[in-house]
């Protein structure tokens, strides 16, 4: 990769995916020392997303773990995979404070979710935060759409 190569919005929400798993094994740090030290270390400190979305999340993620708790009918909180906790919380903190369209960051979270872990924790994280979405008119109709 060249060193005038941008990272794709996707790229940069991996990343954000990352730290945010990271800080889950380190919790006795704070997320911006977490942040420093990860960030310089991959190069990835010119991305002011990846930073005001990670200590975003951190901020947001007791608020975040208790809409999971939720809608995470049928699971107890502790039962479900730091991958999983680690992508709803950041999926959460883009429908509810972030201008990314509902349907792309359920999209981003359910590819992540894939890519780091299963098709069926994939379908779990679906599954959560569209009931959320449509919960919250997140996940309106067009004229004469269907869902």
């Amino acid at each position: 990769m060249s060193e005038n190569k941008k990272l794709t919005r996707h790229a940069q929400r991996v990343a954000v995916f990352e730290f945010v798993f990271e800080r889950c094994f380190r919790e006795n740090e704070s997320p911006s020392d977490i942040y420093i030290a990860e960030a310089a270390e991959r190069g990835l400190d010119g991305y002011p997303y990846i930073r005001d979305a990670f200590l975003a999340v951190e901020e947001n993620a007791a608020g975040s773990d208790e809409l999971i708790k939720k809608y995470a009918v049928g699971w107890k909180f502790d039962r479900i995979s730091t991958t999983a906790k680690a992508v709803l919380r950041l999926a959460i903190w883009e429908l509810t404070h972030s201008d990314v369209p509902p349907k792309v960051a359920i999209n981003e979270a359910v590819e992540i979710s894939k890519e780091y872990a299963s098709q069926e924790e994939a379908a779990f994280v679906n599954g959560i935060l569209n009931r959320f979405a449509r919960d919250n008119g997140l996940l309106g109709e067009a004229p004469g759409e269907k869902q």
